[in-house]
């Protein structure tokens, strides 16, 4: 819940600092896209210029229960839904890039744990790559310092890549990406690495 209510925060800042008349968001492993569903259902966020909101995730149920949750949302905003394989965009990546187009802001949330580093590495130049100028990329990932990982690795069929807060932004650095800032949820749990693309 943290996770999706600071990543609202950095949404609606977003939105609200922006100069253009239309922007450009990539969702990229959406899930269920429930902070998008806080800002323009629940909340119904009007902004003042037109959003068109892309998701991508490989699981088309996700997809689906995206679609519905969103659809009643604002004129101003229009949302693309694509059904792709991730990884797909570390091997494939001029294909993907020409399928997904430039962006504003890329984000993910809920995706860099399950990564091994060369992979997250690929997926943040990737991302990094689809920015346009003065855009913005997000990516969240859990501290290893704040929490204690063996439980999720038990009891779940989940394997989390454990790193810290200056693990993952000693990534970005080897990515040649340098000019980051790291904004934590209350708990300090989850860290958001903030990176624009000058």
């Amino acid at each position: 819940r943290n996770r999706k209510d600071k990543m609202k925060e950095i949404l609606l800042r977003f939105f609200r600092n922006t100069t253009k008349d239309n922007l450009s968001i990539l969702n990229v492993a959406c899930g269920s896209a429930r902070e998008l569903k806080d800002i323009f259902v629940d909340d119904k966020f009007e902004p003042e210029c037109n959003i068109v909101v892309n998701l991508v995730d490989q699981d088309k149920e996700a997809l689906e229960f995206s679609r519905k949750i969103l659809e009643s949302s604002s004129k101003r905003i229009s949302f693309k839904y694509f059904n792709h394989n991730i990884l797909d965009y570390c091997k494939e990546k001029e294909k993907y890039s020409g399928i997904l187009g430039k962006h504003d802001m890329v984000y993910s949330i809920g995706l860099a744990d399950y990564l091994p580093e060369r992979f997250l590495k690929r997926l943040i130049l990737f991302c990094f790559d689809l920015l346009r100028p003065s855009g913005i990329l997000v990516i969240a990932h859990k501290d290893s310092k704040q929490y204690k990982p063996l439980a999720p690795d038990w009891w779940c069929d989940w394997t989390f890549y454990h790193r810290s807060e200056e693990d993952v932004v000693n990534i970005f650095r080897n990515c040649n990406i340098f000019n980051i800032n790291v904004e934590k949820e209350p708990s300090s749990v989850m860290f958001f690495v903030i990176s624009e693309k000058k």
